[in-house]
Formats: structure tokens, sequence, C-alpha cells
């Protein structure tokens, strides 16, 4: 079977938790012997490439298509980051990502004829939707995250109305016009039962997915990090995650101005590090216990490493992958509700819930027993092994193409 993607990008550098979902689905698809076809726009500003650059690896093509990757005016990027951070969407990149796939979709039709299945990546593209459906195609949508949902547990402000009724019409319109919808846990999965009237024929649950590390770093690979990024004789609590994303952006803020400095008047033994892209918006930060490390490609040995991962996170839904990632190198976890939903927890305190009231006292409380702690998590690797493994996800793909 051939099936279309239709996904932001780049997918193959795996910089965020849509990313890694994507390339997970990808990989489970050809494992079952599909050709995968990529329709792939810029996420955001993005190197260059020339229209219909296709690249090849194995049975998936990725065709990457013009979206958001011209620069905008310095007014424009304000106006948009101001508006995004209010209603949870950037109008500007919304706009330009609507114009940009409706032509571009247009061109790469052939590659949609020539397919059984569309897998839409995101209600953000609505065309490739109708498209699909006007080719007389199935149509997958994958939602990720239910954008109301999270709308629903902002901080309520006079945008708030505006903020729900964008998602509500989006994910409204583009689950009424798929003829099947994939949540990625069963709340979400409920909530587009009951709000949008999804009917059950046309929901399914796929989690998302995190592997257990086949094999651990070696001990030059953790020297090399430890001296890299000064990590000597240090108590290392590790965060993970694009700060492009505005969860993950607020949580940094969050441990720059509260957690670290409350932090480092109790212990100078303690490291924050900070794994992931978007480090340029934090450079002018000159705390003592805070590191930022940038990108990553390769993250499981500043995981292992690493004594306590945490995700101090105050909104956001879906499902988090930095936790799943966290739980699959064995670690101790403390996050807050919002850093759970949707995730299958163990008995014991492996996964520690602190609300944000209480998360400085709790953090410490763990820190001063670090070394009974380092050895909890390990019961969350039978929990990924259980609930979170690629052999889950590749059985509700069948269930998806049947």
């Amino acid at each position: 079977m051939r099936i279309c993607m239709i996904a932001f990008g780049p997918i193959e550098e795996r910089t965020g938790g849509y990313e890694v979902r994507c390339n997970y689905l990808i990989e489970s698809l050809t494992d079952l012997g599909h050709d995968v076809y990529v329709l792939e726009f810029p996420a955001t500003m993005a190197e260059r490439r020339k229209d219909g650059f296709v690249t090849q690896s194995g049975k998936v093509k990725f065709v990457h298509l013009r979206g958001n990757e011209h620069a905008d005016s310095v007014f424009l990027r304000a106006l948009s980051s101001h508006l995004g951070k209010s209603i949870t969407i950037y109008p500007i990149l919304f706009i330009r990502t609507q114009l940009y796939s409706i032509a571009e979709l247009l061109k790469s039709r052939e590659i949609i004829k020539h397919c059984n299945v569309v897998f839409v990546e995101s209600v953000f593209f609505p065309f490739g939707i109708v498209l699909g459906r006007f080719i007389k195609k199935k149509v997958v949508l994958d939602t990720h995250y239910v954008g109301k949902l999270q709308a629903q547990k902002y901080r309520k402000n006079s945008l708030n109305f505006w903020r729900l009724l964008t998602w509500d019409i989006l994910e409204r319109f583009a689950s009424a016009l798929s003829d099947l919808v994939i949540a990625v846990s069963e709340e979400e999965k409920s909530f587009l039962k009951k709000e949008y009237g999804v009917p059950e024929h046309k929901l399914l649950v796929v989690p998302v997915t995190v592997e257990i590390p086949r094999a651990k770093a070696s001990t030059q690979q953790l020297r090399e990090n430890i001296e890299k990024w000064k990590l000597q004789d240090k108590i290392v609590i590790a965060f993970l995650g694009t700060l492009e994303a505005a969860p993950n952006r607020d949580a940094a803020k969050y441990i720059l101005c509260e957690l670290a400095p409350y932090v480092y008047e109790r212990r100078k033994d303690v490291v924050f590090l900070i794994v992931g892209k978007g480090k340029e918006q934090f450079e002018s930060s000159t705390l003592p216990n805070v590191v930022f490390t940038g990108f990553v490609k390769d993250v499981s040995p500043l995981l292992e490493l690493s004594d306590l991962c945490i995700a101090p996170l105050r909104f956001g839904s879906g499902v988090k992958t930095k936790v799943l990632e966290y739980m699959s190198h064995g670690k101790v976890v403390l996050t807050t509700p919002e850093g759970t939903q949707g995730i299958t927890l163990g008995k014991g305190d492996s996964v520690i819930v602190s609300d944000m009231k209480d998360y400085r006292a709790k953090l410490i409380e763990l820190i001063d027993n670090i070394v009974v702690i380092r050895e909890k998590g390990r019961i969350n690797e039978e929990i990924i092994r259980e609930h979170y493994s690629p052999s889950i996800l590749r059985k509700r793909i069948l269930k998806v193409l049947e």
C-alpha cells in the first residue's frame, strides 16, 4: 500500500515530540511493508530549499514543500509572537501555512492520487483533508493534541473566546471531514467524542511512542559530556524539550526565574541541564547553576548522566513525549498534572506529580534524597515497554489501515 503523509518538518531532525511521533508512524508503516510519501512543510523559518526538493530513505520519500521559511519584518514577528502567546496560535504563520498548503498540495496532487491513504498530521492542514477527500482517498487525521482542550486550561483573558473559537472551528471541521481521527490518549478521545460529536467508529487511540535505549552510553561518552558541560561532581537535573514550543519556553523561564535561584541558595552542587533547540532565546542568562545545551541529536547520554528529570509544565495538552523519554531511560520524574495527562503511571514514586506552589520544596526534598531516588526510576522502563513501545504502535497502525 502507498501512504501519503502531510506534515510539518523537518521530520528527520526529531527536534520535538511532533517530529518524534511522525518518525515512529513512518517507521511502523514501512515495517509493515508500505511505501510512504511525506509532503513536508517547514514549521517555522528554516533553511530555504529548492521547491519540490526530494530525498529518499528506503521506502520513504520526503518531498520538501514551501511554507514558513521566509523571514518576517521585525514588526510582524513581534505581532505574531504577542498574539501567539495570547491565543496559542501564531496568526502570521497560520495564514501563511494555509496559503502555501493550498498552492503546494495542488502542485503535489499527483502524489496524493498515487497513494491509497492520506495521513494528515495536524488540523492545521484542512486543505489536505479536503483535497484527499476530493480525490476520493481515505483520510486519517492524526491530531497530536487537542488544541481546544489545551486552550481551556490557559489562563482566562480577553482573548480566551477567540482562542477557543479558533481551535473549535479547526478541529470540528477537520474531524468531521476525516474518515478516521487519531487521538493520543483516552482523555482526548473522550473530549473529541463529547465536544465535537465524533462517532466511536471514527476514533482510535494511538499512543505516543518511545523506545528503551538499545545500548547504554559508553564511559567515554559520559566523560566527554561531563567535561563539555562542566558537570563534574554535580547533581544533574535535566529538562528536555524544544524551547520554540510555548509550554517548554514557559517551563524554562520558570527554571531560570524561580527554580534555579531557589535551589542555588540551598545547594551549590546542583546543575540544571536544559536540553533542546532554542537556547538563543535565553543567551542573556548567567545563572551559575543552569546550562543550555541547544539542540542535541542524541539526548541519551545526557539523560543517562542525569540524576533526576523534571517537567515543570504550567499548561499544554497532549501526551508529553519528554516525560516518556525520561521514563524510558529509567529516571525518576518530577512533573505537574499537565505533564502526566494521558500517561499510564506505575505505583510508587517513580513519577512524582506536584502542584506549582509546592514544586520547589518537592525538588529540594528529592535532591536531599538523591541516592535513594536514583534507584526508583527503573520501574518506568517496564511501563514504557508495556504501553508505549513501537510494537504497541504497530498494532494500532494495523487497526488504522484495516
